[in-house]
């Protein structure tokens, strides 16, 4: 027992010894235990100090070294493992391979790593077991440094990847430890090809800054051994590492981005190489790195590719090959593997492409394709001779050709570049093969134009050629032509090269110069001459009349056609028809087909109907019809069907206002766009263009309608004071046709009334069931002359359509103005004595127009001058009996009396009053044998004091029942007894509503007494 004790003390002494010689990694740990790294085991009685999981992924190390226990901790994602020659025993997605591999092989090829050349790392167990461990790089048992590193600086890296310890780039791999900004440096020998600093791609973050320890360009300058995730964006740290902040990577462990972002931004060598741009001339976005590597040394025994170009590129599509080209440049530029050609094949000679494609020689390539070109990287050049295009009057980049022996200011056809319309021919998208195609590039021949005609310039036909004389010609060129009308031969303009720099683009004349700004050809002058711009039809290519748009769509061969505006939605198909345009439509979605080449399919009237002398069938939509039709039936305005005037009675037919999506009309018609308004001056009341036809009323009443400068008569009092008023109710229809012709003056009037005018009144004045009223029934016409027919029109004196003036009597006639509201007293005007009865007289004995009447009553005309009266309207009777019976008879006697018969009273009938015949039928008042022709001589002795003449105690007013009380009795003096008594006593001669009553005679020599009463009925 106690030897075995003794033993164990002897093996921690000696433990014990070694630790003050090689002590732990951080002073409170102990060799063994907890806080150990060793184990002790007794083996074959003897006490050893063991490691356990001296190397792995998880080795002894990453017990303590892991992120829940340290804050430099690591775990088996971190491993960087971008060969695959280590089992992390995760997937792929799971890696984040952010720190060298701790647990690879010690050597790989494809890292150009080998083993250690120092011993100590030689004797480590790692190395032994032919592995990488922590300790490779770390001394556990060294108290030097903060992390512990076996050598200082880079050349512990430099150590295992000594064989990339170069200062040569054809070696394969990128030149490192040396100084960067030393005397010998590229940096200070090409300064314009290298950053004096490099540039962080990310200056926000100091861990993506690429580092120079002691001014020396290092491995660590690109790379970091750990928290590496080449990302410029992510901080390269332990506690990016411990949160998850580092992003995954392919394990290169770079402090920054292999690629930029885009083509423009930097990437992990544009970090110090200056001038450098990706090969992105065509938005391909191809970088650095997609050609290039720091290390393409691949240790296979063959060479590497110069340049570090890559033996495959790394574009983002797939990978392609490049063999191994040690030092042979010709062969990187061209032939089936070359750098070139890896991902594209050079396009042949012809088209935008030179002669120089045809060579394999790369001193020929790089005379156009260079590195450092501002366009990126291997964009072609052609600036590298001259400018593209020449535009100044300069050799070199902008300016004209000169390259060793050729030299086109010394060429004899020498043309000052900043004159010539080279710019203006490519800034409107033709290229140099466009003029220059079959040309011999670089020969020194300065006059290579259309050697080997193509393209653009001979599209229809056209041979374009150049005249080299003086000032140098293009002739017969498609470029300089009015474009090959359809159906048309083209025709060429001559245009001058020399001094010809804006002497066409930009100017008022651009368009004339070639095609003319206003075209004759086909149907372009219809079109231009309504003001149609040249946008209308061809809106991709022309910003107005003399100005283009987009030049790519000019000088193309196609007659390119966008439409705008009301021609939006126009098809054009290969034979020049337009279809589906409004232009050419009735407005309402019915489409014509006009062909450009042909005027007459565009003719006004082949797009809506018009009329019949503009080619095409009348107009009918809307109340089109009614106002152009002249048909029997027309009762429009009839406007004119032979010419474009018609329609302009209505519509501005401007260019401006025609094919506008609109319906435009005059605008002091007052027409609205929605149908309705008034339309002046025809229409002053709204009418409604699509409902029909329009009322009487709108036209003849209030403002009148004014038609081909001819006003509509006015018939306003139609409705209230003629045949329309309330107590007769005719409407304009009862006696006028709805569809007759009539704002010509013809007929208008019903079928039934077409006769005389006089017969048109009595076809209702004649028929009781139309004139209800008596009295206005069966009437008489007046005479026209004295003795003559009753030919006077009933329209002499009436309007049937109203006046201001009883019973419609016109308010003028003969010229004088008639006043009649009166009809007692207003037929004879004795103040002007051109009263209703007097204005038209000339040869009567009475009523004389002009002549004061002195001896015929000037009222109540009517009771003797009846307008129904027997043989003529207004005839005066002649008679007695006319108005009454002579004399009148009783109703009521008390015997039976006999009348009517010769010789009893023949001429006697009742009176029209009660009491109004009285004792007449007494013989000693009025002799059975009175006739009417004797007249007052059987009257005068009761009634006129004796006097047979005119008197003024007969007022002959009508109907006597309604005016008794004009019934005079005044008794002849020869038979009074005295004049101063009373003569007759006792009656009541009123009219009814008053009751009348008849009297008695007295103190007359009839009568010695007071006699009887006139009338037993009264």
């Amino acid at each position: 027992m106690k030897r075995v004790i003794a033993a164990f003390w002897l093996i921690l002494l000696a433990i014990s010894t070694a630790s003050a010689i090689e002590s732990p990694h951080i002073s409170n740990m102990s060799c063994s235990g907890t806080m150990g790294c060793h184990t002790i085991a007794l083996i074959d009685g003897v006490y050893v100090a063991t490691l356990v999981d001296a190397y792995g992924v998880n080795n002894l190390c990453i017990k303590c070294h892991n992120p829940l226990t340290m804050v430099r901790g690591f775990s088996a994602r971190d491993i960087a493992n971008p060969f695959g020659s280590t089992d992390t025993g995760l997937f792929p997605s799971e890696q984040f391979q952010s720190s060298h591999n701790w647990a690879g092989p010690v050597h790989m090829p494809a890292a150009g790593a080998q083993i250690s050349t120092d011993p100590a790392i030689i004797a480590l167990r790692p190395t032994k077991a032919g592995v990488l461990g922590c300790t490779s790089c770390h001394n556990h048992h060294s108290f030097t440094g903060d992390l512990l590193l076996r050598r200082p600086g880079d050349t512990l890296c430099l150590d295992c990847h000594r064989q990339r310890n170069q200062r040569d780039v054809q070696s394969g791999t990128h030149p490192v430890n040396f100084n960067y900004t030393s005397a010998t440096s590229k940096v200070k020998l090409t300064p314009a090809k290298f950053f004096e600093e490099p540039v962080n791609a990310n200056p926000a973050n100091p861990t993506s800054a690429m580092l120079l320890p002691g001014g020396k360009l290092v491995c660590t300058t690109c790379h970091s051994p750990h928290y590496a995730d080449s990302n410029a964006r992510t901080f390269d740290n332990a506690s990016s590492s411990t949160f998850g902040l580092l992003s995954s990577s392919r394990g290169r462990l770079l402090r920054t981005d292999v690629r930029g972002g885009s083509a423009d931004e930097v990437n992990i060598c544009t970090n110090c190489h200056a001038g450098k741009r990706a090969h992105n001339g065509k938005g391909q976005n191809i970088q650095c790195a997609d050609c290039h590597a720091a290390h393409v040394d691949p240790l296979d025994g063959t060479a590497p590719n110069v340049w570090l170009v890559r033996r495959y590129m790394n574009p983002q599509t797939t990978n392609v090959r490049v063999v191994n080209q040690y030092k042979d440049a010709g062969s990187n530029w061209a032939g089936p593997d070359g750098v070139c050609v890896a991902c594209h094949a050079i396009p042949a000679p012809g088209g935008n492409y030179p002669p120089e494609h045809a060579s394999t020689d790369p001193n020929v390539c790089r005379s156009c394709h260079i590195h450092d070109s501002a366009d990126g990287s291997f964009a072609a050049g052609c600036n590298s001779c001259h400018g593209n295009p020449p535009q100044t009057n300069a050799a070199g980049p902008s300016g004209y050709a000169s390259s060793g022996s050729y030299n086109y200011a010394t060429s004899g056809v020498f043309k000052d570049e900043s004159l010539t319309p080279h710019l203006a021919h490519t800034s409107r998208g033709l290229t140099c093969a466009a003029c220059h195609s079959g040309n011999q590039h670089a020969s020194g021949d300065f006059q290579q134009v259309f050697r080997t005609p193509s393209g653009t310039a001979t599209y229809y036909g056209a041979a374009p050629s150049y005249d080299p004389a003086g000032p140098g010609s293009c002739l017969t060129n498609y470029c300089h032509s009015n474009g090959a009308p359809s159906s048309l031969p083209p025709v060429y303009k001559t245009a001058t090269w020399a001094l010809g720099n804006n002497s066409i683009v930009g100017t008022p004349e651009e368009c004339s110069d070639c095609h003319d700004a206003a075209p004759d050809t086909n149907a372009h002058t219809g079109h231009l001459s309504r003001g149609y711009s040249c946008t209308v039809c061809h809106a991709a290519t022309a910003a107005s009349n003399s100005s283009i748009k987009d030049a790519s769509k000019h000088v193309n061969g196609i007659k390119e056609m966008a439409f705008i505006g009301a021609a939006l939605g126009t098809e054009i198909d290969v034979s020049d028809t337009c279809t589906t345009s409004y232009c050419h439509s009735n407005g309402r979605g019915v489409y014509s087909s006009p062909n450009w080449t042909m005027k007459a399919t565009g003719a006004c009237g082949t797009c809506h109907a018009t009329a019949p002398g503009l080619g095409s069938q009348l107009i009918a939509s809307g109340a089109h019809f009614a106002h152009f039709s002249t048909s029997s039936a027309a009762y429009g305005p009839m406007l004119t069907t032979q010419n474009s005037t018609g329609c302009q009675a209505c519509h501005n037919v401007s260019s401006a206002n025609h094919v506008n999506q609109s319906i435009d009309l005059n605008g002091s018609l007052g027409y609205l766009g929605n149908g309705t308004g008034t339309c002046t001056p025809c229409h002053p009341t709204q009418v409604n263009w699509s409902t029909g036809a329009v009322t009487c009323e709108s036209c003849h009443t209030g403002t009148v309608s004014v038609i081909n400068e001819v006003p509509a008569p006015n018939k306003s009092l139609a409705a209230t004071a003629g045949h329309g008023a309330p107590a007769l109710g005719k409407g304009c229809t009862a006696c006028h046709e709805r569809n007759a012709r009539h704002i010509n003056g013809g007929s208008r009037l019903q079928a039934q009334l077409s006769g005389s005018l006089n017969a048109d009144c009595r076809y209702c004045h004649d028929n009781a069931s139309e004139v209800v009223t008596e009295g206005f029934r069966n009437m008489s016409t007046h005479f026209l002359t004295k003795g003559g027919s009753q030919a006077m029109a009933c329209a002499k004196c009436h309007d049937p359509h109203g006046s201001t003036n009883l019973h419609m009597i016109k308010t003028l006639i003969n010229g004088q103005a008639i006043v009649f509201n009166d009809a007692v007293n207003g037929l004879v005007n004795t103040t002007t004595n051109q009263g209703l009865c007097q204005v038209c007289h000339t040869q009567t004995a009475h009523y004389r127009a002009g002549v004061p009447e002195t001896s015929h009553p000037t009222t109540n005309c009517l009771s003797c001058h009846d307008h129904r009266a027997a043989g003529g309207a207004f005839k005066p009777a002649g008679t007695c009996d006319a108005c009454h019976g002579y004399p009148p008879a009783p109703k009521a006697t008390i015997t039976p009396q006999l009348f009517g018969v010769m010789g009893s009273w023949s001429s006697a009938r009742y009176e029209d009053y009660s009491g109004g015949g009285g004792a007449h039928l007494v013989a000693a008042h009025v002799s059975p044998n009175a006739k009417p022709s004797e007249g007052w001589s059987n009257c005068a002795i009761c009634h006129s004091g004796g006097s047979t003449g005119d008197s003024g105690n007969h007022k002959m007013t009508m109907p006597l029942k309604g005016h008794i009380e004009n019934v005079d009795l005044v008794v002849d003096k020869r038979f009074r007894f005295a004049n101063s008594f009373i003569v007759y006593t006792g009656s009541q001669r009123v009219s009814a509503p008053a009751q009348n009553a008849t009297g008695s005679c007295y103190n007359v020599s009839c009568h010695i007494t007071k006699s009887r009463r006139w009338s037993i009925e009264r």
